[in-house]
């Protein structure tokens, strides 16, 4: 991209300024694109802060639309947004979006709650949520979801996030339950150069990536890569489970061995690359996700020393588009995903000692099991959509998957069963945590929609699922988009999905764990209202909705630690809310962003509020220009308090606020950009829930950090 020089900024000045003078003379232009002015700017801060306003989605119906047109309830951070609230990971993208967080696991790992219904109650994998990577895939095929092999999501190279809040099932297949989220980055025609930042920061943070977007005809070329390290906040955690143990044994004169208190093991080391190559209609591209973590806290909420997650990702694709006349649109795509999460787990400090159903089991060399298990995707998808009437379009598609595992791995010096130790110690090749599995799933769908006036837009589809061992599931959605006199727009929408039981809830079985053969997908029914508007400089949407959860696959999870803990249908939830967002800009440099969201999820088999969940949870934030180069931005995050689960003696979670504060200098030098970034300014205090079995004070989380960001494109 060219960059404006002196002359043409005056000369675009005096333009402006004359132009109302030759407003009768002058023959009236076609209003340019977003994109047509992405290619006049080298960066978006030579943008009115209102065409950021113009932000489109692709997910919503398999075609580019506005948040306006789209038949759904959804919400998109751009990159301007990001690099201006100064966000670290999609983590903290994703906080800032009504109706959606992420909380912390056992093992540090992300679970993503969408409408007060967690993504992932049997662990960090939120296998509820489907995310997208361009479209294609990342949950991988064990535990079902994508946080469990990507603990983090990095954000230098994302051009936007998409966020559908609700069912995606008729699209999207499995795991687009609650909701689903793609995340876009950069190719050759949105961003063109090279661009290096490095940054720094508290808790021993370093981080380095490099960007380029490059044209050559009708060839495109776009990569990135990112490497980071930290040591992680190493938050103290005063009493652990192990301590519990510790007191029941006592009366017998055996010893403490409990590490708490003690700190939490946050370290966490990452490479991410991608690459994508596009010709004409085609574009392949690669994508690597490389990690290696501490496990925070533990797989049995006891402190462990030496405790290691290695995770890795590789993703392959091709897509195809062609157009075939003026009214008929061919597109397909290929896929490949394979994925692996290691584990080196102390479960037990050595010298513990517990007591089960009253017999003593001593663990003199602690507890120590260490697995790995793979896991890899084939698929293929071909649509067609074919233009019917002027004001009608008909998409067909078809598509095939196959899922396996492999490199199924388990060693451990205590029996899987029981729990008792090996003594002496030794690492025992055990049966893996699940045999090998796998599955084909054949899918088609159909999609109609219909315009039969400017101010109507009508949506109606269907998805059919076939597995190989399960069976089968329907999955349809209707959609009636109204555009109302003074700029206000209505939708009224239906949608029902599934999620398949993974193959960790169906065949797990280790220390007390034990999976369902027989569980059933859990169904989920969706019905949404919700009204916009939409002027130069203002987008206001509000929502109501109801979720009616069905067969929803949990763990039982006892309060005794003896007993097994089991995957099972529950009866389900019942959750009702409602969601407000707002976004305003002021003049050039300042902008202003509101979400807020109500949530009422009911477990049907107690009768109360879902455990862990605020019933209020918001985001506030602004940017405000100051002087030519600089902007400042304040992001203040909300979350109510949290009940705990029936049978849990422990009070509510305490709700919190927590300040984020960014500064940005933009264009100091050629090319340069400056940012320092300070989260939870006030060091705040706050905890993500343990479970009734967990750790007795929570998951504690990060305290104050900083980080400075240097980033140069040329």
């Amino acid at each position: 991209m060219t960059r404006p020089t002196l002359l043409g900024v005056v000369l675009l000045g005096a333009s402006l300024t004359a132009a109302p003078l030759f407003a009768q003379e002058a023959k009236p232009r076609p209003e340019k694109t977003l994109l047509e002015k992405l290619g006049d700017f080298d960066d978006f801060e030579d943008l009115e802060l209102d065409d950021l306003l113009n932000v489109t989605i692709s997910i919503a119906a398999g075609r580019t639309q506005t948040l306006e047109e789209a038949p759904s309830i959804v919400s998109v951070v751009t990159d301007e947004e990001i690099r201006r609230m100064g966000a670290r990971t999609l983590e903290a993208v994703l906080e800032t979006v009504p109706g959606v967080e992420v909380l912390a696991d056992n093992l540090g790992r992300g679970r993503i709650v969408i409408r007060g219904v967690p993504g992932g109650l049997t662990s960090g994998s939120s296998e509820n949520v489907l995310v997208l990577f361009n479209g294609h895939r990342v949950n991988e095929d064990i535990s079902g979801g994508a946080t469990i092999v990507n603990l983090d999501f990095p954000v230098e190279n994302i051009k936007k996030v998409e966020i559908i809040r609700g069912p995606g099932s008729a699209l999207f297949g499995a795991n687009a339950f609650l909701g689903v989220i793609n995340i876009v980055t950069y190719n050759a025609d949105t961003f063109r150069g090279v661009e290096v930042a490095a940054g720094g920061g508290t808790f021993e943070t370093r981080q380095a990536s490099v960007l380029f977007g490059k044209t050559a005809g009708e060839v495109g070329l776009s990569g990135f890569a990112q490497w980071s390290d930290t040591d992680g906040a190493r938050r103290v955690v005063p009493v652990d489970l192990q301590t519990f143990a510790d007191q029941a044994v006592a009366p017998f004169g055996i010893p403490p061995a409990s590490r708490a208190p003690g700190p939490t093991a946050d370290q966490r080391r990452s490479f991410d690359a991608n690459a994508s190559l596009a010709y004409k209609g085609l574009t392949v591209g690669a994508r690597l996700k490389d990690e290696d973590a501490g496990a925070f806290i533990g797989p049995s909420d006891v402190l462990g020393r030496g405790n290691r997650l290695e995770n890795r990702q590789l993703g392959l694709h091709a897509n195809y588009h062609r157009t075939l006349g003026e009214k008929t649109d061919l597109g397909g795509r290929l896929t490949f995903t394979q994925s692996t999460e290691s584990q080196f787990l102390e479960a037990r400090p050595p010298g513990s000692v517990l007591l089960v159903l009253g017999t003593i089991l001593p663990f003199p060399d602690g507890a120590i099991v260490d697995a790995s298990a793979s896991s890899r995707r084939f698929g293929g998808e071909i649509t067609l959509a074919q233009q019917v009437l002027r004001a009608n379009t008909v998409t067909l598609g078809l598509g095939l998957e196959k899922e396996s595992t492999f490199d199924l791995r388990t060693r451990a010096n205590l029996d899987p069963r029981t729990g008792a130790p090996v003594i002496p110690f030794q690492l025992l090749s055990l049966p893996p945590f699940i045999p090998d599995s796998e599955r084909r799933i054949f899918s088609a769908f159909a999609q109609d929609t219909w315009n039969p006036a400017r101010r109507v837009g009508i949506t109606a589809g269907v998805r059919w699922d076939d597995y190989s061992d399960f069976g089968t599931k329907v999955s349809p959605r209707a959609a009636v988009v109204l555009h109302l006199p003074r700029d206000l727009n209505l939708k009224i929408l239906y949608g029902r999905a599934f999620r398949a039981p993974t193959f960790l809830e169906l065949s797990f079985d280790f220390l007390g764990i034990v999976g369902n053969p027989s569980l059933r997908p859990a169904t989920i029914n969706t019905f949404e209202v919700a009204l916009g508007y939409r002027r130069r400089g203002l987008r206001v949407s509000a929502n109501v909705y109801a979720n009616y959860l069905r067969d929803f696959i949990i763990t039982d999870r006892p309060f005794d630690p003896s007993v097994p803990i089991h995957f099972i249908n529950s009866p389900g939830v019942d959750a009702r809310g409602a969601e407000l967002e707002l976004v305003r800009s002021v003049g050039r440099r300042h902008a202003l962003h509101l979400g807020y969201a109500y949530q009422d999820a009911k477990d049907r088999s107690t009768g109360g509020a879902l455990a862990d969940i605020p019933k209020h949870l918001g985001s506030i934030g602004a940017t405000l220009g100051v002087g030519r180069y600089l902007s400042l931005t304040p992001t203040l995050l909300v979350r109510g308090s949290r009940a705990r689960v029936v049978g849990d003696p422990r009070p509510p979670v305490d709700g919190y606020a927590l300040l984020n504060l960014n500064v940005r200098a933009h264009e100091l030098f050629k090319g340069l950009e400056l940012s320092a970034g300070v989260n939870n300014a006030f060091d705040q205090d706050y905890f993500d829930p343990s479970p009734s079995n967990g750790v007795p004070g929570d998951y504690p989380r990060p305290g104050r950090s900083v980080l400075v960001k240097a980033a140069w494109k040329f």
